[in-house]
């Protein structure tokens, strides 16, 4: 498979990412129709519009070099995306003291990232020629940073710790469906750090190649899907469930691309095997969880139900005791006014 057929398939993905993050948005924005939405619809917009840029990098790369480095500067919109998760944050948690300085604070200095880094080449120099050998995911050009850009890296870093912290902070104080809501949006942030750590961080830092930094847009698309999967559900699933699934579908999308990459046809015939096991293996093990997770919700139905049962018995006692210390007390008057009565 040659580079160009390569790129196209990585534009194509990219382009269906995009779709179905700008379909995730109208959703949101039709659905919701109230403030805390609004910003949540805003996220899912702004990842869609970040990884189509990345599309038009590569599109341009194949077809319209010269366009690549403009492509490439407004890849930096996705400092946008943390923000507006932060203002959606802010709504959901009920943290809406200086609420009005707090969102112009953010999306201002997102949008002062943005404009410098595609009016200017503080963000993004130059595009050249890499001096790595293509791996097949990213170009075969090696984007060059800007003075400014180790400051873009750090706002972000910044907007994550941000969303960590209300996260966290208000998950301690949080009871019921609120409580496993923030954890499915702990879930997909911390999913979307891991990954942009990795890809976007250590790798640039320790191979001094920009090969993978498309990688984390992919996973935004990831994030804003469990947040509004846990916004608009009812009935969460726990937590366990949702990580044995995205481990198993991560596992067989792996899979199942390796007898497309081996060369001799035994190889690929184990491989397959290799797959039609693993799916199998893969959806007993998420059936047995979701079977797990069905009757702790049973067992925890029951208890609950038993606990009412207990609360009403004790509040009938604590009636009838009243009731009848408060007929042995008139009694006790009844009997002194009797004994009043005969000495008079």
């Amino acid at each position: 498979m040659d580079v160009t057929t390569i790129v196209q398939i990585k534009i194509f993905i990219f382009l269906v990412v995009a779709f179905f993050n700008f379909l995730l948005a109208l959703v949101i924005w039709y659905r919701g129709k109230a403030r805390v939405t609004l910003h949540l619809g805003i996220t899912a917009f702004l990842s869609g519009l970040f990884i189509l840029m990345y599309a038009g990098e590569s599109f341009a790369w194949l077809y319209f070099p010269k366009l690549g480095i403009y492509f490439a500067r407004l890849t930096w919109i996705a400092v946008m995306t943390p923000a507006a998760f932060i203002i959606f944050l802010y709504y959901f948690t009920e943290r809406l003291r200086y609420l009005r300085a707090k969102i112009f604070l953010w999306y201002s200095t997102g949008g002062v990232i943005v404009v410098l880094s595609l009016f200017t080449s503080l963000f993004v120099k130059k595009i050249g020629e890499s001096s790595e050998d293509f791996l097949g995911i990213g170009l075969p050009t090696e984007v060059m940073p800007g003075l400014l850009e180790p400051i873009g890296r750090i706002y972000v870093l910044l907007s994550l710790i941000v969303i960590f912290y209300i996260l966290l902070n208000h998950y301690f104080k949080a009871e019921g469906l609120k409580k496993l809501q923030i954890k499915y949006f702990v879930l997909g942030t911390t999913i979307y750090t891991v990954v942009a750590v990795i890809t976007a961080g250590l790798i640039p830092l320790l191979f001094k190649t920009m090969a993978f930094v498309e990688i984390p847009s992919l996973f935004s698309f990831l994030w804003v899907v469990l947040t509004v999967y846990a916004i608009f559900k009812k009935n969460l699933f726990g937590i366990k469930v949702i990580i044995t699934e995205l481990l198993v579908v991560a596992m067989g999308l792996l899979l199942v691309t390796l007898p497309f990459i081996m060369e001799t046809m035994p190889m690929k015939i184990m491989t397959t095997g290799i797959f039609i096991v693993f799916s199998f293996i893969g959806y007993l093990l998420v059936k047995y969880t979701l079977k797990e997770e069905k009757e702790k919700e049973i067992l925890e139905g029951k208890v609950i139900q038993q606990t009412q049962e207990i609360r009403t018995r004790v509040d009938e006692l604590e009636k009838f005791y009243r009731l009848s210390v408060g007929r042995e007390l008139k009694m006790a008057e009844l009997k002194e006014k009797i004994k009043e009565m005969e000495k008079d």
